[in-house]
């Protein structure tokens, strides 16, 4: 019987904070006081944390003979054996069916078709598109912007289009970098371009790729600063531009340390344990506080 440590570890609890999007689209609408909404925004995060468990089980099984010649995966829990196969398809199965019957429970069929349409994606980049140049990365941003678009269909918020827009790119970007990061590494560990589609000569235009990403979605973001909708739900608007630039500075940070081969990990993994990341998170809350209020 695998120990606790070891289902944690295979169902990646430590990716969860990722699910933390669903919250993105009420608390924008400043919507995320009202205790309702929080609740079925918290219903969503828990939904979705089921089915990403169960779709990192299935990337695991299905990846496990590859995982085991890759340095960094082969201590994943199947890779190594301590999780059979079975075991983990016992575990797959009814964390996907309890995170959509979450969704049901909520009376919010939209939300379970999210979380399915979430899990179709997720399994066919693990047995397709991970494989397929530059569609895997736009898979990556979609299964991003799908808990943004989940987290406002659970809190019945609606997700403007500048939300998706952004959210496309940024996350269009972090898919780059990690692919980027990998390819830094393939002079050690060739096989991983192999897999990905990739190759070493690549690198080049994967972070030109990247990085114009990145500055498209601030620059998206810059745009709906000049919206009605940023009139209509901030006191002092012309506050929000400070955002733009620690936006800015995270995204340039993050490609700097990548291209100096200090990015070992997946990009929001290493934001959450990024003391500048924070302090830039913390920053940002601060300006956007500061644009709800009034200085008049």
């Amino acid at each position: 019987m695998p120990s606790p440590l070891t289902i944690a570890r295979a169902l990646r609890v430590h990716q969860w904070p990722k699910n933390l999007l669903v919250f993105v689209a009420p608390a924008l609408a400043h919507r995320i006081a009202d205790r309702a909404v929080l609740a079925d925004a918290g219903s969503a995060f828990v939904a979705f944390c089921l089915v990403a468990s169960a779709g990192y089980l299935f990337n695991d099984m299905w990846d496990r003979g590859a995982d085991r010649t890759d340095p960094e995966k082969q201590t994943r829990p199947i890779a190594s054996g301590e999780l059979t196969v079975r075991t983990a398809m016992f575990l797959a199965a009814p964390l996907f069916v309890a995170g959509v019957l979450i969704a049901f429970a909520m009376s919010a069929p939209r939300l379970a078709w999210i979380l399915i349409a979430y899990a179709l994606a997720s399994a066919t980049y693990t047995t397709t598109f991970k494989r397929i140049v530059i569609v895997d990365v736009l898979v990556l941003a979609l299964l991003y912007s799908l808990r943004v678009l989940g987290g406002g269909v659970a809190a019945q918020t609606p997700v403007s289009a500048w939300l998706l827009g952004f959210s496309t790119f940024f996350f269009l970007s972090l898919a780059f970098v990690k692919r980027y990061s990998e390819l830094q590494r393939v002079a050690a560990a060739p096989e991983v371009a192999t897999r990905r589609g990739y190759a070493a000569a690549d690198v080049a235009i994967v972070r030109t790729m990247g990085l114009a990403a990145g500055y498209q979605s601030v620059l998206i973001l810059a745009l709906y600063l000049n919206s009605s909708e940023v009139i209509r739900l901030y006191r002092t608007p012309s506050a929000l531009w400070l955002v733009c630039p620690l936006v800015l500075y995270w995204i340039s940070r993050l490609w700097l340390r990548a291209h100096r081969g200090q990015l070992h990990s997946d990009p929001l993994v290493f934001a959450l344990a990024d003391p500048v990341s924070y302090m830039l998170g913390v920053a940002t809350v601060l300006v956007v506080a500061g644009a709800t209020m009034s200085f008049a």
